[in-house]
């Protein structure tokens, strides 16, 4: 559950523009009352507990200095949750949106609070069971196949703004922002970026897609650890090909058996001996969702892409003094890591033991 070492920030004062709005939303919470805490981890948009004598509920905002008509789109993250309620239902409610820049300096909108553990952190369990791990990677595959079997119809179609040519697309966008957050020249990553759209698959599977699903952004019912009550962040939802949603998911796991500079990387406890592989969480994946896939390696290197062009936009955010965080000195560094591990699944055409 929850606990005090979860937040950063800790506020004793909310600004007089936001409570005034809270109070308007809703007359029975007393100014008094309320507190502001922000949840520790993440390097997107930030996320606030609200908490006041009407019980507790949650913020979303964008990072400092971010675009918020881009990828941290408040209006665009809202509207999907609003619409995703209706087909599943473990996406968190909504209850309102906020554009009105003179309460908090940037668009927001507020969800409901869910209850449960969060695994964050690569020491997030302390001598786990093997029982345990591929439990929990077990109910993590499974979601990821319920989301993408959702039944994509006409009205989710408009709802989502739906286009063909998502991997296109994905592979041209994704180029296009690293060389916006370009800080030098990296041969690795220019190579990769001309790989990618060299390679693109002919076809295109769609299904609704979270875009950025991992450990960190799913809630748990209890601490067994047994079953998923919610799945957090979807900022990137769309509709899109779920090969590529999986390749981002699996971009993001490390193996236990990965060398060691990729151990340094790991931001999640999946390396842990006794768990599954990437290969073999593929595979269940594919068991699972009778989707078939001639090569992978394409789907996972544009995930690992996908990573280091995130991690190279905060870079250029730090380096241009957008954000004082000392976590972000070295990213360019790691984009240009993930990058080289891309170029090397490809060289060997395989998603484990690349470095073997």
């Amino acid at each position: 559950m929850i606990q005090t070492t979860d937040f950063i920030d800790i506020e004793k004062e909310l600004n007089q523009s936001f409570q005034d709005y809270l109070t308007k939303l809703n007359p029975q919470i007393q100014p008094e009352s309320l507190s502001v805490k922000r949840f520790k981890g993440g390097y997107s948009n930030l996320t606030y507990l609200i908490t006041s004598n009407d019980g507790q509920f949650v913020l979303r905002r964008p990072p400092h200095g971010a675009d918020v008509k881009g990828g941290h789109n408040m209006e665009r993250e809202f509207k999907i949750l609003s619409v995703l309620r209706k087909h599943f239902d473990q996406a968190p409610k909504t209850i309102s949106y906020c554009d009105d820049l003179s309460i908090l300096g940037c668009p927001f909108y507020l969800m409901e609070k869910i209850d449960g553990p969060i695994i964050r952190g690569k020491d997030f369990f302390e001598n786990p069971s093997e029982n345990l791990l591929k439990g929990v990677a077990d109910q993590w595959i499974n979601r990821l196949v319920e989301l993408h079997s959702i039944p994509i119809t006409e009205e989710l179609k408009k709802d989502f703004n739906y286009k063909p040519g998502y991997v296109s697309r994905q592979i041209e966008g994704w180029s296009k922002r690293y060389l916006k957050a370009q800080t030098s020249e990296v041969q690795a990553i220019e190579n990769l970026m001309s790989w990618l759209s060299q390679n693109i698959p002919n076809n295109e599977t769609i299904a609704l897609i979270h875009n950025d699903y991992k450990y960190d952004n799913i809630v748990f019912k209890d601490d067994s650890f047994g079953e998923i009550t919610a799945i957090l962040d979807w900022e990137m939802a769309t509709i899109g090909d779920p090969l590529m949603d999986l390749g981002s998911s699996l971009a993001y796991w490390v193996n236990y058996d990965d060398p060691f500079f990729t151990q340094a990387l790991s931001v999640l406890p999946t390396n842990i001996p006794g768990n599954y592989k990437r290969g073999e969480l593929l595979e269940k994946y594919l068991d699972q969702s009778n989707l078939e896939v001639e090569d992978f390696t394409f789907y996972y290197a544009y995930g690992l892409f996908k990573i280091a062009v995130i991690v190279q936009q905060i870079f250029f955010r730090y380096e241009n003094g957008l954000t004082r965080d000392q976590r972000f000195a070295h990213f360019d560094k790691y984009a240009e890591v993930f990058c080289n591990m891309a170029l090397k699944a490809i060289e060997k055409n395989q998603i484990d033991n690349q470095f073997s």
